[in-house]
């Protein structure tokens, strides 16, 4: 992926007021390594090229996550293009490595367990890299 700038692809759809769509993109120093699964007896995960190491016992405890991107969903589709600097708030690297890309995806805002389930409408397409 380093031989591109970024990402585009098409959005369109709706989303209840307040929500948002969010890209996320993992990189290798930014995914939770596999010898720190099995140093806590957690082996129900795939083995992967990750080289993070949480501070705490718990996988989740922020010291390692994935670079974000904020992503505008409008009822007509619109072109988005994301470019490599676009993501930000990857633990513990802050820039995104392109080189070390291990996946991508996208979320919808949640507030967690006492959250209330909503619906959505949203379209994604013609995912490409961009140079």
């Amino acid at each position: 992926a380093s031989a591109f700038d970024g990402l585009s692809f098409t959005v369109s759809g709706t989303l209840p007021e307040g929500r948002a769509l969010t890209m996320w993109v993992s990189t290798a120093s930014t995914t939770v390594s596999t010898a720190w699964y099995l140093a806590h007896d957690i082996t129900d995960k795939d083995p992967g090229f990750g080289r993070c190491e949480p501070a705490s016992d718990n996988e989740y405890d922020g010291t390692c996550d994935n670079a974000k991107a904020a992503v505008p969903v409008t009822e007509t589709p619109t072109t988005v293009a994301l470019e490599w600097t676009d993501f930000t708030g990857g633990k513990p690297a802050g820039a995104l490595n392109p080189a070390e890309i291990t996946g991508f995806g996208f979320f919808f805002t949640w507030g967690g367990s006492t959250d209330t389930a909503y619906e959505v409408d949203v379209t994604i397409d013609d995912l490409s890299f961009i140079e």
